[in-house]
């Protein structure tokens, strides 16, 4: 039980990362703040 809510956790921690660099691009600083590339969170 507790492994599943973990993965959980990490799968929602993830999402939102992503969620936040894919936001960070669309306004525009993303390149200038963060040298990561989308590929890598594919």
């Amino acid at each position: 039980m507790a492994v599943k809510g973990c993965e959980l956790f990490l799968n929602l921690l993830h999402l939102w990362v992503r969620g936040l660099l894919l936001a960070e691009q669309d306004l525009g600083l993303g390149d200038e703040q963060f040298d990561v590339t989308p590929s890598r969170f594919a």
